[in-house]
């Protein structure tokens, strides 16, 4: 009769362990730091068609990615796996020359991101354009980013 009990109490005890692994997958804690590559042109290509208003452009695809640069002559700018990455392209103005001190990129919700980029306004009162691109592992279709700009005056 022991050898049956030893049995019967190592089933109870193996499938005591299967239930305990079969946990449901613990939900993320937002806000999750995303991490980013940024990304640059190079000399001879160029942004176009950027209104320039602090949005951002999610491009999941070269054919989305065409419709924003213009390169001099055969130049062609650095290629990205969009099979992987999404380059999600943040851009506005300064009414002055400017350093972007930091940017970083967080996942709120499911589907929500927040983008931030800190901007060093210095003295040279004119108007500037920026850009930061930067490529992230592949987001969904239906992923919302928006973009907090904080300018600081230089002092």
């Amino acid at each position: 009769m022991k050898p049956t009990l030893l049995k019967l109490t190592g089933v109870f005890l193996i499938l005591a362990g299967v239930f305990a692994s079969c946990k449901e997958p613990e939900e993320p804690v937002y806000p999750v730091n995303v991490s980013f590559t940024e990304y640059s042109l190079g000399s001879s290509c160029q942004w176009k068609n950027l209104s320039y208003d602090d949005k951002v452009i999610i491009i999941n695809s070269n054919e989305e990615l065409k419709k924003y640069i213009e390169c001099k002559g055969e130049s062609n700018y650095p290629a990205i796996d969009f099979s992987k990455s999404t380059l999600i392209l943040a851009h506005g103005t300064a009414n002055s020359s400017h350093i972007v001190l930091s940017k970083s990129l967080q996942q709120i919700s499911e589907q929500n991101y927040e983008m931030k980029v800190n901007i060093l306004l210095t003295q040279l009162p004119y108007l500037t354009f920026w850009e930061m691109p930067i490529i992230v592992n592949k987001l969904n279709k239906t992923s919302i980013i928006y973009l907090v700009v904080t300018y600081k005056a230089y002092e």
